[in-house]
Parts: structure tokens; C-alpha cells; sequence
């Protein structure tokens, strides 16, 4: 039996590098991605999506879960990800807030992944992204999608620097 003990990152989160857990893989902006699997209530089709009148500039209409209206982000334009043109899942978050879908290319499944500390050319200060995600032979971006919220601190934090997916290659 080995000892592992869990480490402080440099932006004070508790993780795990090194050793594996569930994340749900999706594909934005045409590359891959995960977040972790803990707070994703459920995967719906993009097709749900209804407009919604008056809605902020980043929330591109809503769907209903069990009889809730929940609002669904654009969340490759948040990153300034390059956006699909017919995206085919919502990943349906539980925030602090409640409720939020967020459109993506593609939701891939849960998979095993281990964490591993972002490059240093990936690292601008903004929450959004919190490390790469390894499984099997791809690497994703694990993004924490409480940072790219709507509100003062979420998107707008999330904005300041972007990222590009191009800037990473996949040899790490």
C-alpha cells in the first residue's frame, strides 16, 4: 500500500496529480477538454437549447431539467475558443449559483485521467484552466467551470487572458 499524498497547487487547490480520477472528456473549440466529474448533473443535447429573450451576450438560450429553466453558456466564446458550428451536447454543471449548461462540440464520456501541472506558457493567472487531464493517449485541458460563471469574478476573470489550445502541444 504507498502513501499518496495530495498536493497544493501554486493557485491553493487541493489536487491529486499523478493519480487517476473521473472527468467528463468533451471536445471545444476542436480540442479536447475535461472537467472533473463531481459536479456535472447530466450531459443533454444541444438541439434542447430555446432562445432566450434578453439574455447576457454569452448565454445563448436555455433548457429545462426536470422542470427548471436553466441557462446555457456559450462557453467556447468565454475562452475565445474557436465555436463550432453545430454543437452537439450541453454539459449541465451544478454551481454555486444553481443550474448552468454549458454548449459544447462534443461531450467524448467519462474517462480515468491523471492531473498534470500546466505548462509554464499556460499559466496567465485566470482560474478557467487548472491543469491538463491525461487519458490514455490524449491530453485535455481541465478547465473549473465555477471560474467562468457569469458574474463579476467568473467570466470576466476568465476573459482577461483567454487561452489558445494552440499554444500547448500535445507532447506536454
Amino acid at each position: 500500500m504507498t502513501d499518496a499524498t495530495p498536493q497544493v497547487s501554486a493557485e491553493g487547490d487541493l489536487s491529486l496529480e499523478g493519480r487517476p480520477e473521473q472527468v467528463l472528456a468533451f471536445v471545444l473549440g476542436g480540442e479536447p477538454h475535461a472537467v472533473a466529474l463531481d459536479r456535472i448533473r447530466l450531459v443533454q443535447r444541444a438541439e434542447d437549447i430555446r432562445p432566450l429573450p434578453q439574455a447576457p451576450e454569452d448565454v445563448i438560450g436555455m433548457i429545462e431539467v426536470l422542470d427548471e429553466a436553466v441557462p446555457v453558456v456559450n462557453l467556447a466564446k468565454v475562452l475565445g475558443l474557436h465555436e463550432a458550428d453545430h454543437p452537439e451536447h450541453v454539459l449541465v454543471y451544478n454551481s454555486g449559483k444553481g443550474l448552468v449548461g454549458f454548449v459544447v462540440d462534443e461531450a467524448r464520456g467519462v474517462v480515468s485521467a491523471t492531473r498534470a501541472p500546466l505548462p509554464q506558457t499556460l499559466r496567465r493567472g485566470e482560474a478557467c484552466l487548472i491543469a491538463l487531464a491525461r487519458h490514455g493517449e490524449e491530453t485535455a485541458y481541465l478547465l473549473d467551470l465555477e471560474a467562468v460563471l457569469p458574474g463579476p469574478v467568473g467570466m470576466s476573470a476568465a476573459r482577461k487572458g483567454g487561452y489558445s489550445a494552440e499554444s500547448e502541444s500535445n507532447g506536454g
